[in-house]
């Protein structure tokens, strides 16, 4: 079964090629009335100042107004392709007050109500994104399985590559060691060195398939063996 952990941070991937509207989407709070709310969100992105770090939230002024965020939850630190899921405690320790940043948050407004929620927070180098929760996976997969199918490479990046399927673009990743036939044991960067644009690539696998385009993307695979049928190359996840 797919972990929780290994899917936030594919959806880091997706979150990171630009659909941040992804945990903005489903940030509406629930609600437990008969009579169903009308519901709206914009996204936001401006630059800031840090005044304030809390043990959860985050003062910041920006257009000569001030303003505190709620920081509860997970977040995603993503510099460089990588990914690593902390709390708010952690993650704050990467920024300090005075500092410039860059923010993107969403308004949810309701006939009743008006809730801001952070997103992003951007500064130099990394960005941390705040992680989506257990309702937010819920409510945005379709459907996992795993699954036998070819492919051909579209492009292979630091930590992962796509690949197409008919009109179907599909994000793979993975990571780990490999066992690699003849030549043992690889990275998984090891083994996205090896694969090129327009190699056909038999995989086998877990795929996650969203209930709508993240990104321009609603499949995604974690292979669990990689045959390039264009090279030979023959990989099993160990």
């Amino acid at each position: 079964m797919l972990s929780k952990k290994m899917l936030i941070i594919a959806i880091a991937l997706v979150i990171a090629l630009g659909s941040i509207a992804f945990v903005s989407s489903t940030a509406t709070p629930s609600t437990n009335t008969s009579e169903e709310k009308k519901v709206r969100h914009h996204i936001f992105t401006f630059e800031a100042v840090i005044l304030d770090i809390g043990e959860s939230n985050i003062t910041l002024m920006y257009d000569e107004k001030n303003g505190t965020f709620k920081t509860y939850g997970k977040w995603i630190y993503v510099k460089d392709n990588d990914f690593k899921i902390m709390d708010w405690r952690e993650a704050s320790a990467y920024f300090s007050e005075g500092e410039n940043v860059t923010v993107t948050l969403t308004v949810i407004r309701t006939n009743e109500s008006r809730r801001p929620i952070l997103l992003k927070i951007e500064k130099n180098d990394f960005y941390i994104v705040r992680a989506p929760t257990r309702n937010i996976l819920r409510r945005n997969v379709a459907r996992t399985r795993i699954i036998g199918l070819k492919v051909t490479v579209s492009a292979v990046k630091e930590k992962y590559f796509t690949a197409s399927k008919g009109d179907h673009k599909i994000l793979v990743v993975s990571g780990g060691n490999w066992t690699v036939a003849g030549d043992g044991t690889s990275s998984w960067n090891e083994i996205l060195s090896r694969l090129n644009e327009g190699d056909t690539v038999w995989l086998y696998g877990r795929i996650v398939v969203f209930k709508k385009k993240l990104a321009g993307i609603r499949i995604m695979m974690f292979p669990r063996s990689l045959i390039d049928l264009s090279s030979g190359l023959s990989a099993v996840k160990e």
